[in-house]
């Protein structure tokens, strides 16, 4: 970038935040400018107008076209290496939008400040009281600050940071018709009372900051994935300081000495959420297959008659949430009370098949990795809902890089020492995969059976969980990238071994 591209871009930058600091300080200005475009008899005329529709109804698509378009580059990219060369570019185009308008303006910001429209507030005929720019409202009602349609046409301007290096005349032909377009967007939602001035010059801005971030982000350095190291021991030895790896020659010999051991060698953690049909027989297939496992049921506040299914099922433990937590929530419950020298997890909706735990303890015997987990190799769901995971788990690997195919699939074994690794979050346990490799365990995968649902009903949708998923990838691959790394650590009069 040249300094005189620098210069213009940080002198519309500081415009637009002079803007913002002179809205706020003179908030009248926002209800005059919106006044233009009432009429008290009729209210808002332009907006019956046949461009403020068309513009409001489709001139978010070129964005939301470009976005999907990166993520289906970046995913080819996967599987064919002509389209290598465009990863990152990919990446970049569906994070930013993903990031900007996806999380922090219709996510954050709205959900934060819930500032009143104009057409909701006195001055223009409503009920609301108006709220000045930056000022939290009530909650109630409101999502003017700031402009999710503006977002979309500035999201435009963002191809400037690939082009501007070999085509910088289509770099300024991007940057200038983002920004137009996301001025004219803006200003019909201005004319049909969705939104006020403020919010539309705000919503340009956090999208360049959260370009800019992107870009930075997506184009840095890259670097291997550093693991913990191991600590020095007096005399010279050497152990690995990564929780749940079992450094043992022979690990069939292993178990077979944890068997006759008085700790369980397994605990099987089931959580359960409403699923009063399922509980019974869930329990019992899975002490018919692991007779001597402890079996740790988990009710996560469920509203019908889990509980009392579980606590008449013979020899399990049972965990009660007094509320709905979530599944992570039920999850780490079951982990924490847990007293097997191995965990492993199962949904609690019978699809899981208890005969594959057997198949689970085998890899983990005669293989070398830490973590086992299963992945269906024929699944029994709906096809929408097999082709929404199948996407998801695309896009998971493309940021997050862990490896697995399937980590929509509950059944994993791992020793109970990882359970320090997880941080606690709502839907940890679909990156369990992540944090475990983050952590420098090694993950193997098998194959096990899915069956379809016999009783109950799903708890989530495809739309529910694809969203939540979004959010929380976000958040997943920036605390995997904060990941603290173990030096080497020289230990003296210690009685025994220290865990970082």
């Amino acid at each position: 970038m040249k300094v005189d591209e620098v210069k213009i871009i940080n002198v519309g930058l500081a415009g637009g935040l002079v803007a913002l600091v002179f809205l706020r300080v003179f908030p009248e200005w926002e209800i005059a400018v919106s006044r233009w475009f009432f009429d008290p008899i009729i209210g808002w005329p332009h907006d019956a107008k046949f461009v403020v529709q068309a513009v409001y109804h489709w001139a978010t698509l070129p964005a939301l076209i470009m976005a999907i378009g990166g993520l289906v580059l970046a995913l080819l990219s996967l599987r064919w290496r002509r389209f290598v060369r465009y990863r990152s570019i990919g990446i970049f185009l569906f994070a930013a939008m993903a990031m900007g308008p996806g999380v922090l303006v219709n996510a954050v910001f709205k959900e934060h400040f819930h500032r009143p429209r104009p057409r909701e507030i006195v001055e223009f005929n409503g009920t609301a009281e108006f709220k000045r720019l930056g000022q939290v409202g009530s909650g109630e009602r409101g999502a003017s600050f700031p402009s999710g349609h503006a977002s979309m046409g500035f999201f435009l301007t963002l191809p400037y940071f690939f082009f501007r290096v070999r085509r910088r005349g289509l770099a300024w032909v991007f940057l200038i018709f983002g920004t137009l377009s996301g001025l004219a967007i803006g200003m019909g939602r201005v004319m049909q009372g969705g939104h006020f001035l403020g919010d539309v010059i705000a919503s340009g801005l956090i999208v360049w900051v959260t370009g800019r971030a992107t870009w930075t982000w997506v184009t840095r350095p890259k670097s291997r994935a550093a693991v913990p190291a191991p600590l020095v021991m007096p005399g010279g030895s050497r152990e690995r300081s990564i929780p749940g790896r079992i450094a043992v020659a022979d690990r069939a010999a292993y178990l077979r000495e944890r068997i006759i051991a008085e700790r369980p060698l397994l605990s099987v953690i089931v959580p359960f959420y409403n699923e009063q049909d399922n509980v019974s027989d869930v329990l019992a297939e899975i002490r018919r297959r692991q007779p001597a496992a402890e079996i740790v049921a988990v009710d996560d506040g469920s509203s019908d008659a889990t509980w009392e299914k579980i606590n008449a099922a013979p020899d399990v433990i049972g965990l009660l949430h007094p509320r709905n937590r979530g599944q992570s929530a039920a999850i780490l419950t079951g982990l924490h009370h847990a007293s097997g020298e191995f965990c492993v997890l199962m949904d609690g909706d019978g699809q899981n098949d208890p005969a594959d735990i057997d198949s689970l303890i085998g890899a983990w015997r005669d293989g070398t990795a830490d973590v086992i987990c299963g992945y269906r190799l024929k699944r029994r769901d709906k096809l929408s809902r097999v082709v929404a995971s199948r996407f998801a788990n695309a896009v998971r690997r493309l940021f997050l890089h862990d490896g697995i195919r399937d980590t929509g699939c509950s059944l994993k074994l791992f020793h109970r020492d990882v359970v320090v690794l997880l941080p606690r979050f709502n839907g940890v346990h679909r990156y369990l995969p992540a944090v475990f490799s983050r952590a420098g365990l090694r993950l193997q995968e098998v194959p096990v059976n899915h069956r379809p649902r016999s009783a109950g009903i799903s708890k989530y949708t495809n739309w529910k969980r694809g969203l939540v998923g979004l959010y929380d990838l976000v958040g997943v691959n920036w605390l995997l990238r904060r990941h603290v790394v173990v030096p080497v650590a020289e230990v003296s009069h210690a009685r025994r071994v220290v865990q970082l």
